[in-house]
C-alpha cells in the first residue's frame, strides 16, 4: 500500500472488519482491503477523514465525515439509506442489530437507528456525550462503556438506559 499512501504514510489502524472473506483496515484517512491471505487487493482515501466501519445484512458500510454512512458497491462507495444524515458529524460506532436496523452513536452527541432508510433518534445530549466504546449485545439491546466510568445499557424498543457505575472517569 506504499504507493497508494505515498511519503505521507498513515497512522493508527482504528477498525478492522471482515466482509466477504476479505479484511478491511481503517485508518484516518485510509481505508484498505486485502484477502484471506493478507494480499492487496483495494485501498480507498477519504480527504476528511473516516469514522465507524461495520458489516450490516451483507453489506460493508463506512462513515465518511462531510458525506454521511456509504456502502460498498463493486469498487466504490455510494450513500447508504439515511446514511446522508451522518454527514456533519463524525459516527465512529455503527452497530448491525439486525438485517434491517443499524444503531449509530455520533459526535452530536445522539443515538439513532437506521430503519428502512428512516432514521429515529433515540437519545440526544446527555449520557451519550460519554460514550467511548459500543457492542450490540442482541438486535434490542447495546451496551456502551463511557469516559466517566459507567456502563449503558440501551434497550432500542424504549430508548431507556439502564447505567451501571464501574469507576470515576475514563
Amino acid at each position: 500500500f506504499a504507493a497508494d499512501v505515498g511519503s505521507d504514510g498513515f497512522s493508527d489502524i482504528w477498525d478492522i472488519v471482515e466482509h466477504d472473506g476479505d479484511l478491511y483496515f481503517r485508518a484516518l484517512r485510509w481505508l484498505f482491503q486485502v484477502d484471506a491471505q493478507c494480499g492487496r487487493e483495494r485501498v480507498w482515501h477519504a480527504p476528511n477523514r473516516l469514522g465507524g466501519i461495520v458489516e450490516h445484512a451483507g453489506q460493508l458500510l463506512v462513515n465518511f465525515r462531510g458525506e454521511g454512512i456509504k456502502r460498498l458497491g463493486g469498487d466504490t462507495f455510494e450513500l447508504f439509506p439515511g446514511g446522508a444524515e451522518f454527514a456533519a458529524k463524525p459516527a465512529f460506532f455503527l452497530l448491525s442489530l439486525d438485517a434491517k436496523r443499524l444503531l449509530v452513536h455520533d459526535q452530536t452527541p445522539r443515538l439513532a437507528l437506521i430503519e428502512d432508510g428512516r432514521v429515529t433518534v433515540l437519545q440526544q445530549g446527555g449520557d451519550t456525550a460519554h460514550i467511548s466504546a459500543a457492542i450490540a449485545l442482541d438486535a434490542n439491546r447495546a451496551a456502551f462503556g463511557g469516559d466517566d466510568g459507567r456502563l449503558r445499557i440501551v434497550d432500542i424498543a424504549s430508548g431507556q438506559t439502564q447505567t451501571i457505575p464501574l469507576g470515576v472517569s475514563f
